[in-house]
């Protein structure tokens, strides 16, 4: 094959890469969260997702967080209740135009995540509300566990305690035993 024959052949245009796909990504939340209002008593409920770990915390009016942050709500549980309500279910932009309303959860301890609510409108605010977690059987049975251990610390401690005693007891004892005996023996 000569040279000039090479030249020749059209070279065919490469073909366009395939476009790449994109998958919709959706939003892993940690914390499944809702709530409910019944006879003026406000339940907050969250379960983590991964672990399946509950957390709940019922607030009323006479509740610590509702006389500390009530004042935000117009003392009125159930307008928590509807901003929390519109957060869990992802409608909080409806809130009220140009809030910057948002809410988010903190890792407190193991036995408490918090609950953040931020609104930045004109007499913005941030609320914490402190959900604990609910002690499963599991977690009572390791209470009690801890308690028992406690406990029969304290009863070795007594033994010890009541066992020194008594050999000091017993000993003095044989000593008096001794002294009384002793002329009798030398008989």
């Amino acid at each position: 094959m000569d040279s000039s024959s090479f030249m020749d052949v059209e070279q065919a245009a490469p073909s366009p890469a395939p476009a790449p796909v994109l998958v919709q990504a959706e939003k892993v939340y940690k914390y499944k969260s809702s709530c409910t209002l019944v006879n003026g008593i406000l339940k907050i409920k969250a379960v983590d997702t991964a672990t399946n770990v509950l957390y709940i915390k019922h607030i009323d009016y006479n509740s610590p967080f509702w006389t500390e942050y009530g004042k935000y709500f117009q003392n009125d549980i159930k307008k928590l209740y509807d901003i929390l309500q519109l957060c869990f279910n992802g409608n909080y932009q409806d809130i009220t135009l140009g809030s910057g309303m948002d809410w988010s959860y903190e890792i407190d301890t193991n036995d408490v995540i918090k609950l953040q609510i931020y609104y930045g409108g004109l007499f913005g605010f941030n609320v914490c509300i402190k959900i604990p977690k609910e002690n499963t059987e599991v977690d009572k049975l390791k209470n009690v566990i801890t308690d028992l251990k406690k406990e029969l610390e304290i009863l070795k401690e007594d033994h010890t305690i009541l066992q020194n005693n008594y050999d000091k007891r017993l000993t003095t004892i044989e000593k008096w035993l001794e002294i009384r005996l002793k002329p009798i023996t030398d008989v």
